[in-house]
Protein backbone atom coordinates (compact mmCIF):
# COMPACT_ATOMS: atom_id res chain seq x y z
CA UNK A 1 0.00 0.00 0.00
CA UNK A 2 2.83 2.30 0.58
CA UNK A 3 4.67 1.57 -3.09
CA UNK A 4 5.42 3.88 -6.02
CA UNK A 5 4.93 1.96 -8.64
CA UNK A 6 3.38 -1.85 -8.93
CA UNK A 7 2.95 -3.64 -12.66
CA UNK A 8 1.69 -7.11 -13.35
CA UNK A 9 3.71 -8.83 -16.28
CA UNK A 10 1.02 -11.32 -17.03
CA UNK A 11 1.82 -14.76 -18.64
CA UNK A 12 1.10 -15.42 -21.69
CA UNK A 13 -1.89 -16.63 -23.13
CA UNK A 14 -5.66 -16.08 -22.04
CA UNK A 15 -6.37 -16.12 -18.11
CA UNK A 16 -9.61 -15.70 -16.14
CA UNK A 17 -8.27 -13.50 -13.81
CA UNK A 18 -7.99 -10.63 -16.09
CA UNK A 19 -11.30 -10.60 -17.40
CA UNK A 20 -13.04 -10.56 -14.24
CA UNK A 21 -14.62 -7.54 -13.56
CA UNK A 22 -12.98 -6.71 -10.01
CA UNK A 23 -9.69 -7.51 -11.11
CA UNK A 24 -9.71 -5.89 -14.22
CA UNK A 25 -11.14 -2.48 -12.83
CA UNK A 26 -7.48 -1.94 -11.44
CA UNK A 27 -5.03 -2.61 -14.01
CA UNK A 28 -4.45 -0.03 -16.50
CA UNK A 29 -2.80 -1.45 -19.55
CA UNK A 30 1.25 -0.47 -20.42
CA UNK A 31 2.43 -1.92 -23.25
CA UNK A 32 3.24 -5.32 -22.55
CA UNK A 33 2.29 -5.20 -18.89
CA UNK A 34 -0.48 -4.00 -16.73
CA UNK A 35 0.26 -0.99 -14.35
CA UNK A 36 -1.85 -1.84 -11.25
CA UNK A 37 -3.94 1.74 -10.14
CA UNK A 38 -2.77 2.18 -6.42
CA UNK A 39 -4.60 4.80 -5.82
CA UNK A 40 -8.12 2.89 -5.43
CA UNK A 41 -8.04 0.47 -2.35
CA UNK A 42 -6.28 -2.46 -4.77
CA UNK A 43 -5.70 -4.78 -1.64
CA UNK A 44 -9.12 -5.21 -0.70
CA UNK A 45 -10.69 -9.20 -0.28
CA UNK A 46 -12.38 -9.25 -4.01
CA UNK A 47 -8.59 -8.83 -5.58
CA UNK A 48 -7.58 -11.75 -3.46
CA UNK A 49 -7.09 -13.83 -7.09
CA UNK A 50 -4.39 -11.47 -7.72
CA UNK A 51 -2.31 -11.05 -4.83
CA UNK A 52 -2.73 -15.17 -3.89
CA UNK A 53 -2.21 -16.82 -7.00
CA UNK A 54 -2.65 -20.83 -5.98
CA UNK A 55 -3.36 -21.89 -9.64
CA UNK A 56 0.12 -20.40 -11.13
CA UNK A 57 -2.03 -17.96 -13.80
CA UNK A 58 -1.33 -14.57 -12.95
CA UNK A 59 2.24 -13.45 -13.78
CA UNK A 60 5.02 -11.72 -11.96
CA UNK A 61 4.23 -8.53 -10.02
CA UNK A 62 6.70 -6.36 -9.66
CA UNK A 63 6.60 -3.10 -7.17
CA UNK A 64 9.02 -0.63 -5.49
CA UNK A 65 8.91 1.49 -2.38
CA UNK A 66 11.23 3.42 -0.41
CA UNK A 67 13.98 1.79 1.55
CA UNK A 68 11.79 2.09 5.23
CA UNK A 69 13.53 -0.72 6.87
CA UNK A 70 10.61 -0.61 9.66
CA UNK A 71 8.56 -1.28 6.45
CA UNK A 72 10.47 -3.61 4.72
CA UNK A 73 10.66 -5.64 8.46
CA UNK A 74 7.19 -6.30 8.66
CA UNK A 75 7.32 -7.05 5.12
CA UNK A 76 9.89 -10.48 6.05
CA UNK A 77 8.13 -11.00 9.43
CA UNK A 78 5.61 -12.90 6.40
CA UNK A 79 8.43 -14.61 4.99
CA UNK A 80 9.95 -17.96 5.61
CA UNK A 81 13.73 -19.19 4.60
CA UNK A 82 15.51 -16.12 3.33
CA UNK A 83 18.64 -17.35 0.88
CA UNK A 84 20.50 -15.24 -1.68
CA UNK A 85 20.71 -16.02 -5.17
CA UNK A 86 22.58 -15.08 -8.22
CA UNK A 87 20.38 -15.57 -11.03
CA UNK A 88 16.41 -14.31 -10.48
CA UNK A 89 15.88 -14.86 -14.28
CA UNK A 90 15.13 -18.35 -12.81
CA UNK A 91 11.98 -17.43 -11.24
CA UNK A 92 11.32 -14.16 -13.40
CA UNK A 93 10.73 -12.97 -17.08
CA UNK A 94 13.48 -11.09 -18.27
CA UNK A 95 11.32 -7.65 -18.40
CA UNK A 96 10.79 -8.11 -14.80
CA UNK A 97 14.11 -8.52 -13.94
CA UNK A 98 15.72 -5.50 -15.67
CA UNK A 99 12.86 -3.61 -14.39
CA UNK A 100 13.65 -4.18 -10.87
CA UNK A 101 17.40 -3.50 -11.66
CA UNK A 102 16.53 -0.78 -13.03
CA UNK A 103 14.72 0.80 -10.21
CA UNK A 104 16.90 -0.85 -7.37
CA UNK A 105 20.43 0.25 -8.57
CA UNK A 106 21.10 3.63 -7.55
CA UNK A 107 18.52 5.51 -5.19
CA UNK A 108 17.16 4.49 -1.87
CA UNK A 109 14.15 2.62 -3.39
CA UNK A 110 13.93 -1.31 -2.82
CA UNK A 111 12.02 -3.16 -5.54
CA UNK A 112 9.92 -6.52 -4.55
CA UNK A 113 8.80 -9.00 -7.09
CA UNK A 114 6.86 -11.68 -7.04
CA UNK A 115 6.56 -14.67 -9.09
CA UNK A 116 3.53 -16.68 -10.42
CA UNK A 117 2.61 -18.24 -7.86
CA UNK A 118 3.29 -17.47 -4.24
CA UNK A 119 6.25 -19.56 -3.20
CA UNK A 120 8.62 -16.42 -3.86
CA UNK A 121 9.47 -13.33 -2.98
CA UNK A 122 12.63 -11.42 -4.61
CA UNK A 123 14.07 -8.53 -3.62
CA UNK A 124 16.10 -6.06 -5.66
CA UNK A 125 18.53 -2.88 -3.74
CA UNK A 126 21.53 -1.48 -5.19
CA UNK A 127 24.97 -2.68 -4.24
CA UNK A 128 25.22 -0.86 -1.03
CA UNK A 129 21.81 -1.98 0.44
CA UNK A 130 21.32 -5.55 -0.43
CA UNK A 131 23.89 -6.40 2.36
CA UNK A 132 21.85 -4.84 5.22
CA UNK A 133 18.56 -6.11 3.54
CA UNK A 134 19.78 -9.69 3.92
CA UNK A 135 20.56 -9.23 7.12
CA UNK A 136 17.15 -7.40 8.06
CA UNK A 137 15.51 -10.63 6.02
CA UNK A 138 17.71 -13.43 8.35
CA UNK A 139 16.47 -11.76 11.73
CA UNK A 140 12.85 -11.47 10.65
CA UNK A 141 11.59 -14.09 8.08
CA UNK A 142 10.53 -17.35 10.15
CA UNK A 143 12.50 -20.58 9.89
CA UNK A 144 10.87 -23.90 8.58
CA UNK A 145 12.35 -27.34 9.70
CA UNK A 146 12.94 -28.41 6.56
CA UNK A 147 15.06 -24.91 5.87
CA UNK A 148 17.14 -25.25 9.68
CA UNK A 149 17.49 -29.12 8.49
CA UNK A 150 19.49 -27.97 4.81
CA UNK A 151 21.24 -24.79 5.96
CA UNK A 152 21.57 -24.88 9.99
CA UNK A 153 19.13 -23.47 12.84
CA UNK A 154 19.69 -19.41 13.34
Amino acid sequence: MRSHECFLYPEPGPSEIFTADSISEILIKDRKRFKIDLSRRCFDNVYRDLWIDWDWNRGSIVWTQALDEQLVASTFAHCFDPIAMENPSVYLGKNVVNLARKRATNSPTVCFAMPNGVEQLLVFSSNRDIGPLYDLALENCQFTEEFQACYGAE
